[in-house]
């Protein structure tokens, strides 16, 4: 039956290692051409000429409305699916631009957490500042890093961008989006106190100069009775140690 807007979709039965499949033209959006696409019909070789045709006939009648779809809607975001396009996207024309471990990463966000929030019915004009947001605070209640939320907006600023490059969108809703922040790091010293403390349980003497209040700076000394060594360092965090050569540590200047 012909279609009011002249598109009809057709297709053959192809057979491949005993199976038989439907190769149809699929058409590519960001790309704009169509491709062969083989079609699983769920059928082997042998089956009856009329079982094949039914099957034929009922995978055409839903493939052509989805590629009709493709053809038409997609320069209207009521009708573009959001994961399909991060999908098309991504695999078309982002891939080319970064490394193997950045594409297996975005590939990562896409398919678990975007596509678990967005699920396959929203679409591109659903994208609000609203449900952007709604999303990231889903990720910090499972408790994702500042760092991660800001790894997705991103992504999501990026793929839209492209859809703005495309006339999808007339300007990017990420602009409307409030970034994330991390927060930043505040470091903290040992005091002199903390720092006998801390050598004091090694096998070494400990020395400590007088110093003034801070920010002044003072000096401290250990000698170790074994191979063991210690770094103390400027600005260095609690959380942090390294192993140095006594010579390169003997004299290191720390905050007091």
């Amino acid at each position: 039956m012909a279609k009011k807007n002249g598109f009809v979709l057709t297709g053959s039965v192809q057979e491949k290692n005993g199976k038989l499949y439907l190769v149809y033209p699929h058409y590519d959006p960001i790309k704009q051409v169509a491709k062969p696409k083989w079609k699983s019909m769920g059928l082997y070789e042998g089956e009856k000429k009329a079982v094949i045709e039914k099957r034929r006939r009922e995978l055409l009648r839903v493939l052509e409305a989805e590629e009709t779809r493709l053809r038409e809607g997609y320069d209207n975001p009521e009708n573009y699916p959001l994961m399909e396009f991060l999908n098309d996207w991504l695999e078309n024309v982002h891939r080319y631009k970064i490394q193997q471990t950045t594409l297996q990463g975005y590939r990562n966000k896409i398919h678990s957490k975007i596509k678990a929030y967005f699920g396959n019915e929203v679409t591109l004009d659903d994208c609000k500042p609203k449900l952007i947001h709604g999303f990231y605070e889903s990720l910090r209640a499972e408790g994702v890093t500042e760092r991660t939320v800001i790894h997705y907006h991103n992504l999501l600023h990026a793929a839209f961008e492209y859809a703005v490059r495309q006339e999808i969108f007339e300007v990017n809703p990420m602009n409307r989006v409030e970034r994330p922040q991390a927060k930043k790091f505040v470091g903290e010293f040992y005091s002199p106190e903390e720092l006998q403390t801390l050598l004091a349980l090694t096998e070494g003497r400990v020395f400590i100069s007088p110093s003034s209040s801070p920010p002044s700076m003072g000096y401290v000394g250990a000698k170790p009775l074994g191979s063991r060594g210690i770094t103390l360092t400027l600005s260095a965090r609690k959380s942090t140690s390294a192993k140095r050569s006594w010579r390169s540590s003997r004299r290191t200047r720390v905050s007091s």
